[in-house]
């Protein structure tokens, strides 16, 4: 530690054309296509027809089968918002933490917090689509704000 030089000291930052640095999100946005596109096809089949048996064959209940069945059609596409949300934000953590902190923040003061005050029964599936928005917009912010050059990487 005495007299050597810092992490940061050691790092050589180019600045690269936005172009190019945005291409860095590139292969992030496919996998959120892939996600996107075999999460809702899964969700669709299981509310459809596909939980039931599942749920019936594992207890041996109608009951449950049907009870399981309405649950997973009030939960489903919360878990599609789980899968993109968290996608973006290892993109917003990876390439600038400080944008993740604003992020993380503004989802904490914005929905848990006057959730948590008021009614905590609606926090977890309503803040998976409330982060899933926040994420997305900040990524937005910050892609724009990249390719002006304001932002650097």
């Amino acid at each position: 530690m005495h007299g050597e030089p810092s992490v940061h000291q050691n790092l050589q930052v180019t600045q690269e054309p936005p172009e190019k640095r945005i291409k860095i999100i590139r292969p992030a946005l496919l996998s959120r296509v892939i996600v996107l596109i075999f999460e809702a096809v899964i969700c669709i089949a299981l509310s459809i027809r596909g939980i039931d048996g599942l749920a019936y064959y594992s207890s041996n209940s109608s009951d449950v089968a049907a009870i399981t069945q309405r649950m997973w059609r009030a939960i489903d596409w919360t878990y599609i918002f789980y899968g993109l949300n968290y996608q973006l934000a290892a993109v917003l953590l990876a390439a600038s933490p400080r944008w993740f902190l604003y992020q993380a923040l503004g989802s904490n003061f914005l929905w848990m917090l006057p959730w948590a005050i008021s009614y905590y029964a609606i926090i977890f599936g309503g803040a998976m689509v409330f982060d899933f928005f926040d994420v997305s917009l900040t990524i937005l912010l910050w892609v724009y704000r990249l390719s002006k050059g304001r932002v650097r990487l």
